[in-house]
Formats: C-alpha cells, structure tokens, sequence
C-alpha cells in the first residue's frame, strides 16, 4: 500500500480496523478471513488493500491498538502544532507533528467540530508537497524565456495591469476566474465578488473539473 504498512504478525484481530472501517466510515474493505488459526484480516478475497475499496483515509491506522497498521515513512514527531488542512475549504482541524524543522505525520484534531478527529486521504498523508524541494516559495514571472522570482508585489502589479489590458481591449467578458478548492468558503466568496466588481460573471471552480 502506498500509505500503509500492514504487519499480520502483530495483528490480535481484535476487529477494531474492520468496525472503523464498517460503522465509521462506512466503506467495509477489510474484514475477518478464513477461520480457525488461519484467520486474518484482509480485504475481499484476499486482495491487496490497493485492489480492495479501501479509501486510503488511514483511519484503521491510527485506531489500531498494537501496531499492526502503522503509517509508511511516519517518524515519531518531537511536538506538534495545531491547525486547519488546506486541501479543501471543509475546514478539517489537523495536528502536524514535526521533527527537525520538517512535518512527518498528520493527526486528527477530535475536539474539531468539523471532522471530529476523522480525516481523509489527502488530510492525513498528503503532506510530503510541504517539504518537496521542488515546491515554489516565491511568485515566479517569466521573462525572455526563463522564469525569475519576484516580489508578491511585483506579481500582483503584473496580474491587476493584464487584467486592466484584456478589459480595454476585449471587454469584461473576456475576464474569467477559476477558483481553488484548497481556498476557504470566505476566500472563494471574495473571489467571485473580486471577478464580478470587474464586469464578469465568468467564474467556475476547480473541484468541478
């Protein structure tokens, strides 16, 4: 599994994985297999958990009580700070646990109103973007065929003129706006007032791709 490490070994089967899987999220992709000593828990017919309908939300991981799930490349983190995931505007209260200067591990926030401690796929594990090498920390302008770091400032000038430019020259319906769905609902509500002040009603949202 991409995320999960499973160790049969460890497992007591005391089932707590099978009712998370069952009662909380509502998915059933593991279960009890087989009988006698032979008994395991698995997915449908044996499958890898990948081939099964698991959805990758870790929540068996985190309520597995002997350490036959545990996250894959996890470190045990020296403290953690607590906010809000990003990956869409639900709101979902996460802790990050870091270790080095660098995240490695997501939990449920339970005392959140929003999510109660449950997360999904992307909320818990994907977080490696963050400490990518590759992941942009400064607005980028490209000029003579090469991409150069700029000031926010020096950005946004660039954005407002091109706007102001496409707007004299081809109208307001030339305008259009694609939104995030990593933005809040109180961000994607000033985005489409900031497109409609400009004359366009052209405004979609990328979750609808």
């Amino acid at each position: 599994h991409s995320f999960i490490l499973r160790d049969h070994n460890k497992c007591v089967l005391c089932g707590i994985c099978v009712r998370t899987c069952d009662e909380i999220q509502g998915v059933g992709a593991v279960n009890f297999t087989f009988r006698g000593y032979a008994t395991r828990i698995s997915a449908f017919e044996n499958k890898l958990l990948q081939e099964s309908a698991c959805l990758s939300c870790g929540e068996c991981v985190v309520r597995c009580p002997v350490g036959a799930l545990l996250p894959k490349n996890g470190a045990e983190p020296t403290y953690e700070v607590k906010t809000v995931c990003t990956y869409c505007g639900c709101g979902c209260g996460i802790y990050l646990g870091v270790r080095g200067g660098i995240i490695v591990g997501v939990r449920g926030d339970s005392s959140s109103p929003v999510n109660q401690g449950n997360l999904c796929v992307k909320g818990r594990f994907g977080y490696q973007f963050i400490n990518h090498p590759e992941r942009l920390t400064t607005p980028l302008i490209k000029r003579n065929g090469r991409f150069e770091e700029v000031s926010w400032e020096e950005a946004l000038d660039l954005v407002a003129s091109k706007f102001q430019e496409a707007q004299e020259k081809y109208g307001s319906e030339a305008l259009g706006g694609l939104s995030s769905a990593r933005a809040t609902n109180e961000e994607n509500y000033l985005f489409q007032k900031l497109l409609r002040s400009l004359g366009t009603n052209s405004i979609d949202h990328c979750a609808r791709l």
